[in-house]
């Protein structure tokens, strides 16, 4: 008698793991796809060609155009930022020379060239300041700002032959923005690349 309960009871048991070991391949399924929505991948080609060309990352590039324009291309800010990446056009009248291309504010509405500039300008930044923290953070406060933090010992790690790295944000809009960011793009990298 005792051997026929243990039995069911084993029986039960396996019955209820398998139950929610399928309720949670399912939860995780639905709210990927619900993330997949929530953060797409469009102007696949064009990011995968500048990703390769300027050595940055398509999840930043992508958590990039979700914060500034959330793939809005016509999108134009208060501070004259434009497109999908928010590219500025004296960015674009200074790199414009060494890409090869003619200067024209209205080219940043194109996606293409958009992402062309905007990648370009971040890979500019990575190399100056040597994380995308430090590049998120400049994206809001300005490089000559957070060259200035990553100088003090207060906010930042500063190591002989290494590039300085940004600790804390004194700006709290700032701070909010990059993080912000980064959890995007930490979104991004980990429903797309970290498979």
């Amino acid at each position: 008698m005792n051997f026929k309960k243990a039995a069911v009871r084993s029986v039960v048991i396996i019955a209820i793991a398998a139950v929610s070991i399928l309720i949670g391949f399912l939860y995780q399924n639905i709210s990927e796809k619900a993330d997949m929505k929530k953060y797409p991948l469009e102007y696949t080609d064009f990011v995968t060609k500048y990703s390769s060309e300027y050595g940055v990352p398509e999840y930043i590039i992508y958590s990039v155009i979700k914060v500034e324009s959330d793939f809005d291309s016509s999108l134009l800010s208060e501070d004259g930022e434009i497109g999908l990446m928010q590219v500025k056009p004296e960015h674009l009248k200074v790199y414009s020379g060494s890409l090869r291309d003619n200067y024209d504010t209205g080219m940043l509405y194109d996606p293409e060239t958009n992402i062309k500039y905007g990648t370009y300008h971040l890979s500019k930044m990575y190399l100056r300041l040597g994380t995308w923290r430090s590049v998120f953070a400049a994206m809001y406060a300005g490089e000559e700002t957070v060259t200035a933090w990553l100088s003090d010992e207060a906010v930042s790690d500063i190591e002989e032959n290494v590039k300085p790295k940004l600790r804390e944000i004194p700006d709290k809009g700032c701070r909010k923005f990059t993080e912000k960011l980064e959890d995007i793009s930490e979104t991004y990298k980990n429903l797309y690349y970290t498979k």
